[in-house]
């Protein structure tokens, strides 16, 4: 029931309200006011509603429960569009969930996993090794790969991709180090660090700090794409705009970050440490 407990609350004080309003109409002779009879429907009513919207959110729900548990749990879901994840070079999911810090590390299927990932509850989805490559859905920072890079002595990369802000960034890091950077915001390159690679020279991107005056000249520009992030992914690690297509791999585990407040307190316990 936790899941409602903000309707739980509004009923609550509802149903009090319409107490209260009732309880001064008993060992009353007289009629009640009209107006405190308007204002306990009114009540009533509200409280109503709030019975209908639980009612309705329980039925989603159990729906939406049938349907994941009608899916196959170690069947690969593919993911890429308008996400950032995270790609380790690791055999060890377990590993790779302790590397970046996750808590409360579970194991759960892709189906569920990946629905829990993306309900923005700051917990991600992670994969199953494939190919060699352990990813993180949803995932986001360059800071993470760069510590887990040198935590786990291997190789980490980032991508980001959202059509509709116009945002595409792939990054590579190798033992701590960022070999290669791109971050693009619209059509121009606003983060590029290190040398273009073969992909990148294959696909012909012109990834330019600023576009040329004439609009002739903007026309002919090979800007990135969506599409672009996940050939590049393809490249360097494993692209999962193709998991549905590989057979079953088993389950995988989710985890949720930490919290600031959770980060402050490992900070601390790490300085005392140091100082006994």
């Amino acid at each position: 029931m936790a899941r409602y407990g903000k309707e739980l609350a509004a009923l609550g004080i509802l149903l009090v309200m319409a107490g209260m309003i009732a309880a001064t109409f008993v060992g009353r002779e007289e009629d009640p006011r009209p107006e405190a009879t308007v204002v306990l429907l009114l009540i009533l009513g509200a409280a109503g509603f709030v019975l209908a919207t639980m009612a309705t959110r329980l039925f989603r729900q159990r729906a939406l429960d049938r349907w994941l548990d009608a899916l196959p749990a170690d069947q690969p879901i593919s993911f890429g569009f308008r996400t950032a994840w995270l790609a380790v070079r690791s055999d060890d999911s377990a590993a790779v969930a302790r590397a970046f810090g996750l808590l409360d590390v579970e194991e759960i299927g892709w189906p569920r996993g990946m629905h829990r990932a993306a309900a923005g509850l700051a917990v991600s989805f992670v994969t199953p090794p494939i190919d060699g490559w352990v990813l993180l859905h949803p995932a986001w920072g360059i800071e993470h790969a760069v510590r887990v890079s040198r935590t786990l002595g291997t190789e980490v990369c980032a991508f980001e991709s959202e059509r509709i802000g116009g945002w595409y960034a792939w990054r590579r890091v190798d033992r701590g180090e960022v070999v290669r950077e791109v971050a693009v915001d619209q059509v121009t390159v606003v983060e590029q660090h290190g040398e273009r690679t073969a992909v990148e020279d294959e696909l012909g991107l012109d990834l330019l700090e600023s576009l040329p005056e004439d609009e002739a000249s903007r026309e002919k520009l090979r800007v990135p794409g969506e599409g672009d992030v996940l050939t590049i992914a393809e490249a360097w690690s494993v692209n999962p705009y193709t998991f549905e297509k590989r057979p079953p791999i088993g389950a995988g585990l989710i985890g949720r970050w930490p919290t600031d407040t959770e980060l402050a307190a490992d900070a601390a316990d790490a300085v005392e440490e140091k100082m006994t």
